[in-house]
């Protein structure tokens, strides 16, 4: 009983003593999350509405998803042309938007204007040391009125990796 109790306690302890390190998101993480960004975007009034009052679908240009990241404790390496790939790719599939640049066959002028960005924060737990928060944004431009008329950011999220 007294060796069953030892072993016990022992592997008590030894739970409590685990180390848990955080793994920043990964690109898979990112892709997921550009991928719900377009899925609230294409369900926005000025983009599923838009078919109805002109007569066509709404022609998006695809600008510039930066990493900013590199604000607090260094940048984090994200393969930023894999993302923008992911975000292109849903929004042609998903049948509501033209996509446009200056490549276009017709040359027509875009209705809206994409733009992201990777960002990072760093803030205090509650242990008192220092955790990264990464988010993605994504806004639209309506080009004709000259302001943003969606923006919608989610929060990417790491995750814990026993040691």
């Amino acid at each position: 009983m007294k060796k069953f109790l030892t072993l016990s306690l022992a592997a008590l302890l030894c739970a409590a003593c685990t180390t848990l390190v955080y793994q920043p998101p990964t690109l898979d993480e990112y892709k997921d999350a550009a991928l719900k960004e377009v899925n609230e975007l294409v369900a926005h009034a000025s983009i599923s509405n838009f078919p109805k009052e002109h007569k066509r679908k709404a022609r998006i240009g695809i600008g510039k998803i930066t990493n900013d990241t590199h604000k607090g404790a260094g940048q984090m390496r994200i393969d930023i042309e894999q993302v923008s790939l992911r975000i292109r790719e849903a929004l042609l599939n998903s049948g509501q938007l033209e996509i446009v640049d200056d490549n276009s066959p017709n040359g027509a002028p875009a209705d809206y204007y994409l733009e992201g960005r990777i960002g990072a924060s760093v803030v205090k737990g509650a242990d008192g040391k220092d955790i990264r928060k990464y988010s993605f944004t994504l806004s639209i431009s309506d080009i004709n009125k000259s302001g943003i008329v969606w923006q919608h950011t989610a929060d990417v999220q790491g995750s814990y990796k026993e040691l």
